[in-house]
Parts: C-alpha cells; structure tokens; sequence
C-alpha cells in the first residue's frame, strides 16, 4: 500500500516514522495508561488500533493508539528534552477533568539497555511524574 492509502485506511492524515513512535520504542505500563484514563474525560475505544504483521488489531486500546501518533508527531522537537536530551516531556493534548489543566507525559532513556535481558527492550520509558 502507498502511504497515502495506509493514512486513509488508518483515519489519521500523518502517519510518523516508526523511530518516533511509541509503538515499540517506549514502555508504558498499564498502570500509567489506566491513570491517564481516569483522569481525561474521554472514551478512547473509538479510536482505530491498527494492524500487526499478522493482520490482526492489536490487543492495546484506543488510548495506545492515540499516544502512538501524538507523541510521535512530536518526538524530534528539541524543546521537549530535558537531562541533556536524556528525557523529554510531551503536552499529550488531553485535559485532566478534575483539575482543568492540560496534561503531560515524561519518558526517560534507559540508563543502560545492556542491562536488559531482552534486546527487544523499549529505548525509553514512560512516567507521569
């Protein structure tokens, strides 16, 4: 498929690059998701997951997806790092619906992937603190 067509298939107009993406690049754990989740007044389940090699719809929900493409799109902006480009911050284009202020998410390089015991390991790390 061009990348025209993947976009349209997809619903999104951008589709970022893969190095950029959450998907495969950064761990989030489920606790983190489920708090973003209480805390936005949103039902993410209307969001088109997309597609594994296999053709079947990834098992994450609309949230994943949605993190997937937005902190992509900015994940080159060097105004997002911080740490000496150790970590970087994200406005995640959501809003907290008990204290109205915008919220963010931080992710953190790995100190040292050699360390990990399985090289398929994320790069980075997701926090919300």
């Amino acid at each position: 498929k061009t990348l025209k067509k993947k976009a349209a298939a997809s619903g999104l107009s951008y589709n970022p690059a893969e190095q950029n993406r959450v998907r495969k690049n950064i761990e989030i754990s489920q606790e983190l998701m489920q708090s973003v989740k209480d805390e936005v007044d949103y039902d993410f389940e209307n969001i088109k997951r997309g597609m594994n090699h296999k053709k079947k719809k990834y098992e994450h929900d609309g949230l994943y997806e949605y993190l997937d493409n937005f902190i992509g799109m900015q994940f080159n902006n060097d105004d997002n790092e911080f740490n000496n480009g150790k970590s970087k911050i994200f406005n995640i284009g959501l809003v907290n619906k008990h204290t109205k202020e915008d919220m963010y998410l931080i992710i953190d390089e790995r100190k040292e992937m050699e360390d990990c015991d399985n090289s398929r390991r994320a790069k980075w790390k997701m926090r919300d603190k």
